[in-house]
């Protein structure tokens, strides 16, 4: 599932109305047209007569992104009859040309930055940073090519499970379950595992590509393998309220979201966030009396990948409901932090992470 975010704001209404008697609402009852991502209307013909920055606008929405959607939807057409794993390869070996392409950006340097911050032992040792940072590219390069696989991961039998047991115990328990993850590996398959695999009832909320070709191609994809994920904004708040409260969905949410150029939890040693997914994620959890259960996707070898199922999480409540909210970011924050600076290769977030000065 694609990174997404429903705002603190977004989703207070209908917590504070938690009591209020809504109808019953079914994933059945969720068109697959509403996970499609809105699309602006374009800049008119006045705007490049205009010039200057309305010009600018005018030739990317006209031009520009139609030229590059070309180019996508040509190459995911031609990599989706490929085998899974030559597609995975085909990305792999083309990613140290797009790190070459990028390297005097910003968004590079601040990837090899934040690497050696969050491993202090790779800044130590020049030789394994280098391989860690070339292994964080090549994850990116498989990522974007099996999305035109991703799908078929499953009965390709790509896909094992762990922490069965800690599955099978939340759902035994009959209370909602929401499922905190981040962008590891190849996350995008944590949706096919539970839908195709596992056959459990999920939604997710993903953030709209800035091109509207993109998001034409995330679209059909998730149409294929059965996911329903939904845009921001009210309309999904009140959604997943009624979904989870109502015990018809599960939630799987991505606490690393990008927000305001940044990437809040997990934290690091920041300050906890007033606002984003892991807020969202324990309001949610609040007021349906539901369980988290931790999830995460590894890549462990080419295009093999392991689901795993963390230990199940009860939200400390003293009864301080904004003291509590930031407790429980913080040890959310605490499961994924380890993780991560494990497999940090494999974080894709590392791109949009900024650290303070201090730690830079």
């Amino acid at each position: 599932m694609c990174r997404g975010s429903v705002a603190e704001e977004e989703v207070a209404a209908p917590v504070a109305g938690a009591n209020k008697r809504r109808p019953a609402i079914s994933l059945a009852d969720i068109p697959f047209e509403e996970t499609r991502a809105p699309e602006p209307a374009g800049p008119p013909f006045s705007a490049l007569l205009e010039g200057g920055d309305k010009r600018q606008r005018w030739l990317k929405h006209w031009i520009g992104d139609p030229i590059q959607g070309a180019i996508n939807h040509g190459t995911h057409a031609a990599l989706r009859p490929i085998p899974a794993g030559a597609c995975s390869w085909l990305g792999a070996f083309l990613a140290p040309l797009a790190r070459r392409y990028n390297a005097k950006r910003i968004f590079a340097q601040r990837i090899e930055h934040n690497l050696k911050a969050l491993r202090p032992d790779l800044a130590t040792n020049p030789a394994a940073a280098g391989r860690a940072l070339a292994g964080w590219w090549r994850n990116v390069g498989r990522v974007y090519a099996e999305f035109s696989a991703i799908d078929r991961f499953w009965e390709e039998g790509r896909v094992e499970l762990a922490g069965r047991e800690h599955l099978e115990a939340a759902l035994a328990s009959g209370r909602p379950l929401i499922l905190p993850s981040v962008h590891l590996g190849t996350w995008e398959a944590i949706g096919v595992a539970m839908v195709k695999g596992l056959n459990l009832p999920v939604i997710g909320v993903y953030q709209p590509q800035p091109s509207r070709f993109s998001n034409r191609i995330i679209y059909r994809v998730r149409q294929r393998y059965g996911v329903k994920v939904l845009p921001p904004g009210q309309r999904t708040a009140r959604q997943l309220h009624r979904l989870v409260g109502g015990n018809h969905a599960h939630l799987v949410m991505f606490i690393d979201e990008e927000r305001a150029n940044q990437s809040h939890v997990p934290l690091f040693g920041r300050p906890i966030p007033q606002r984003g997914n892991a807020v969202t994620v324990v309001k949610l959890a609040r007021a349906a009396k539901a369980m988290l259960l931790p999830v995460h996707m590894l890549r462990v070898g080419g295009t093999r990948f392991r689901l795993t199922f963390m230990a199940p999480m009860e939200l400390l409540e003293s009864g301080d409901a904004r003291a509590d909210i930031a407790r429980n970011v913080e040890r959310i924050s605490a499961r994924f932090e380890p993780l991560i600076r494990e497999n940090i290769e494999q974080w894709y977030m590392l791109a949009e992470l900024r650290l303070p000065p201090t730690r830079q």
